[in-house]
């Protein structure tokens, strides 16, 4: 089931609304678990990759991969899918890219292929943010708030604070529900 948050956006990412439920996702192949989890739950999972890219993760089954970039018109595989998931990223490790190509693969190409999403019927989404973002608040706080500030310094982290603020104000203008969720650390299988 469908969890929602007071605010009605949605809280986790299993979907309900069609049979079987699908889910397009941009950023899985370093989410071996919850992939497998949704697998096993009947969801359809339709996977974004690039030409010649492999899974740095061995899955147990092989989503239905889609080749290509952000920059692509994927509307045909985004008809029907119940909740896109964003957990893609360009350039999250040091030494960051440029300002200028996190802004553009984190932001433009980011809402361009949300907007393709939305002109498919796509209402539910869901984007990993970063904790980078807090940038030098995180300082001022034992416990990070939610609503803390975002001052971040390095280009990666401005790129996804820009990243949240765009997503946000996008997805109230159209009527769609967005949750960011801003993760911390993760090390794991196929990081690094």
């Amino acid at each position: 089931k469908r969890k929602k948050r007071d605010s009605g956006r949605i809280n986790h990412c299993i979907p309900i609304t069609s049979m079987p439920p699908k889910l397009f996702r941009k950023g899985i192949r370093n989410n071996k678990k919850r992939i497998e989890i949704a697998n096993k739950k009947g969801i359809d999972i339709v996977g974004l990759k690039r030409k010649n890219s492999q899974p740095k993760i061995d899955l147990s089954f092989d989503p239905n991969w889609v080749i290509g970039s952000l920059e692509d018109d994927f509307t045909k595989e985004l008809e029907k899918t119940d909740v896109l998931v964003h957990f893609a990223s360009h350039s999250p490790n040091v030494p960051y890219d440029s300002l200028e190509k996190c802004i553009y693969w984190n932001v433009v190409s980011t809402l361009k292929f949300f907007n393709i999403a939305l002109n498919a019927g796509v209402k539910n989404y869901l984007v990993a943010g970063s904790s980078f973002e807090y940038g030098t608040s995180a300082t001022k706080f034992d416990k990070i708030p939610v609503n803390a500030p975002l001052t971040p310094i390095e280009s990666y982290p401005i790129s996804k604070a820009l990243a949240s603020i765009a997503l946000n104000g996008w997805a109230i203008k159209n009527g769609v529900k967005l949750t960011i969720n801003r993760i911390f650390n993760v090390f794991g299988q196929g990081e690094l």
